[in-house]
């Protein structure tokens, strides 16, 4: 099996991401994660989200960015 190694700043602005991180702390900006590893942020953000409320702030946020990562190509 072949492991793809991905960085959080391939998907997500500085900016944005250190939002994320107050929100999702174990997670670095330019630490490599495996593909794995990055369909376990996938379903920690999307659990955030609705913990956090659509219609909150945050949980706007956090779709808006869930949006940005599921449509990059890199992580379809």
């Amino acid at each position: 099996m072949k492991y793809i190694k991905m960085k959080m700043s391939n998907f997500f602005s500085e900016d944005e991401f250190l939002k994320i991180q107050s929100i999702l702390p174990r997670w670095e900006f330019s630490k490599e994660y495996s593909d794995e590893e990055i369909d376990i942020f996938d379903e920690e953000i999307e659990r955030m989200e609705q913990l956090k409320g659509f219609e909150s702030e945050d949980g706007r946020f956090l779709g808006d960015m869930i949006n940005k990562f599921r449509n990059n190509p890199k992580y379809a």
